[in-house]
């Protein structure tokens, strides 16, 4: 069965994938374990999960997806950019075959981001969050829990959130990595091992896994 709607919601459950056409459409998971697929280049959708473990796929133009409840699966292949949230529940979100420049936010859970290698701002949420960068130029936020990040390439800028721990394990300032903490906030960085503390006075903690604070050269932490 195939359920799609256009600008409606779909009060039943989606048990077949559900394909968007030209022009803008709204899809819309009920209860259960639904797949939603967006496979129209032309057109914007707007794909919202519902309450089970969803697995949505955007297409290649802009998707605006929202797993909502359970642990969802999303997919971003846009090649203008997407706004994907997760939702609650434990979600993966990976937007690694997009060529856009996307807005992914976790929201609550444990959940699992990848972004793409054209940049993108990638958030948690809450919860511990275990967030992948590409190639490109990134914005970072781990947001409430403790959050493992890995920038991956190009110049990345990880944002201090609220309290909690933030992991990051590739810092590399060589090429443009930076930490940027909310006007308004002190910090003190201190060696720790083999790794650099960063103490934000919002209750937030940023680590630079294996890298000297001796080697850090001026502009690696700024208030932005």
């Amino acid at each position: 069965m195939r359920c799609i709607w256009l600008t409606r919601r779909c009060p039943a459950r989606v048990v077949a994938p559900a394909d968007s056409g030209a022009g803008f459409n709204v899809i819309t998971g009920g209860s259960g374990a639904d797949t939603l697929v967006a496979t129209s280049s032309s057109s914007s959708n707007t794909l919202f999960g519902g309450d089970g473990n969803d697995s949505i796929a955007g297409g290649l133009g802009f998707d605006q997806v929202n797993g909502n409840k359970g642990d969802d699966t999303i997919i971003g292949q846009s090649q203008i950019g997407d706004w994907l949230s997760g939702g609650q529940g434990n979600d993966l979100i990976d937007a690694t075959s997009s060529i856009g420049h996307n807005i992914i936010k976790g929201n609550i859970g444990a959940d699992t981001i990848r972004g793409s290698d054209h940049g993108g701002t990638l958030r948690g949420g809450q919860g511990d969050d275990l967030i992948h960068g590409g190639a490109g130029h990134d914005l970072f936020f781990g947001d409430l829990g403790s959050n493992t990040i890995a920038g991956g390439g190009g110049a990345d800028s990880f944002h201090s959130g609220g309290a909690g721990q933030d992991l990051i394990t590739d810092f590399r300032q060589a090429e443009g990595d930076r930490v940027l903490v909310t006007p308004g906030l002190t910090w003190t960085a201190n060696q720790v091992s083999t790794d650099v503390h960063v103490s934000v006075s919002n209750g937030d903690v940023i680590i630079l896994q294996n890298t000297q604070l001796t080697a850090l050269s001026d502009g690696w932490i700024v208030n932005g």
